[in-house]
């Protein structure tokens, strides 16, 4: 966790099991100056049962109830305490290449491929818009590659965001933040260094100018 009390925080809570995720989510947090919660070891998925548990949806995120795991409410009360009231949240996923390179997701049901205004995570539909032209734009600028493989971008088509035992529905309680989540392809965690910067920039930036 690094807490600079800023208007914006990024969250990965599956460092632990989506190969490069973390350094992603790491390098993003630092081109916006932002809060930063990743968490490296805790997962449903990893292999050690010292750390084999949800963070990502857990049924305790609706039932309000303590857990014994220690490592939940750790990041139970990192989310909360970094998070200020009324700001922006970006949380990160790691999709499958064969559906794209990017996500971006405000509460949507799976299929609907537009910024729901039901039971959206964030307030402000006309910036999120704003920023996901922006982004797509500048996406399909850079990519020179045959198959588009950096800059297919898509809303709720091909995941949803509406489930309520997720941690951002939880913190959209705790602190009425507007919360986006983002999901990126494997293609764009392996890429070579010139891409795989110059597209952390390209999005740093299109969150900077349309988010904040």
């Amino acid at each position: 966790m690094n807490n600079r009390e800023s208007s914006i925080t990024v969250i990965s809570s599956s460092s632990a099991t989506q190969q490069y995720l973390g350094h992603f989510t790491y390098a993003i947090s630092e081109y916006l100056n932002a809060n930063y919660i990743s968490s490296e070891h805790v997962s449903k998925s990893v292999w050690d049962p010292k750390y084999k548990y949800g963070l990502y949806s857990n049924p305790l995120y609706l039932s309000g109830k303590t857990s014994d795991n220690i490592y939940f409410e750790e990041f139970k009360k990192d989310i909360v305490e970094t998070t200020l009231e009324k700001s922006t949240v970006i949380y990160f996923l790691c999709s499958s290449a064969k559906n794209g390179s990017f996500h971006v997701l405000n509460g949507g049901i799976k299929g609907e491929n537009k910024f729901t205004q039901d039971e959206s995570t964030f307030e402000n539909i006309n910036s999120l818009e704003s920023f996901y032209t922006s982004f797509e734009k500048s996406l399909k600028e850079f990519d020179k590659t045959e198959g588009k493989i950096y800059s297919t971008i898509n809303k709720h088509k091909f995941y949803g965001n509406q489930r309520k035992d997720r941690f951002h529905w939880f913190l959209q309680k705790e602190k009425d933040a507007n919360i986006v989540c983002i999901y990126l392809s494997p293609l764009i965690l392996e890429s070579e260094p010139q891409e795989y910067y110059s597209i952390i920039e390209i999005l740093g930036q299109s969150i900077k100018d349309n988010l904040l």
